[in-house]
């Protein structure tokens, strides 16, 4: 599943509609996309699929940067609330190193195949582990990442199913 775009938009193209900051070779503003891949099989559907988007968000001048969750140890949330006291995950894992790449990107890519009707295990995690941002700005009442990535930033998923089934992808629609 991919997310609508405007007729003869090449995917990817229109994540930064109206975004200000750096100006790319062309005039528009320069926007971060930050991809994230969560499948556990290299080169499949959900990577071509993610890639095809990065392509789009490059083509039109965007920072683009694709992280693959399978090569990097991301434990599940342990829930011990210390985020919402903080603002910070206690868990020290490769998790870590993403929370910088998250809050300066203007644009979130989230690509994961569907599983028993849910996203992947890595993608599963890497949500999971985004509770923590999620206590520091709504908990805590702090705002993520610097001024000029709040105003307008912009989220895509896109799930892959090979299952038929008409309910195949609520699952991860509700994660």
């Amino acid at each position: 599943m991919l997310v609508p775009r405007e007729p003869g938009v090449a995917p990817g193209q229109n994540l930064w509609a109206g975004e200000k900051g750096v100006k790319n070779k062309s005039g528009r503003e320069k926007i971060k996309v930050l991809g994230i891949a969560a499948s556990p099989r290299r080169g499949g559907n959900t990577d071509i699929l993610l890639d095809r988007v990065l392509e789009g968000a490059a083509s039109r001048g965007a920072e683009v940067e694709k992280v693959v969750l399978r090569g990097f140890n991301i434990e599940p949330c342990r829930e011990c609330n210390s985020c919402q006291k903080t603002g910070q995950c206690v868990v020290e894992d490769d998790m870590q190193l993403l929370y910088s790449k998250i809050e300066e990107a203007n644009a979130l890519i989230l690509a994961s195949p569907i599983f028993f009707m849910s996203v992947s295990a890595y993608a599963k995690a890497f949500i999971e582990r985004c509770q923590a941002m999620w206590a520091r700005k709504y908990v805590l009442g702090r705002p993520l990442g610097k001024e000029s990535t709040r105003s307008r930033r912009r989220g895509m998923f896109i799930c892959v199913g090979a299952t038929k089934g008409s309910r195949l992808f609520e699952g991860a629609i509700l994660t």
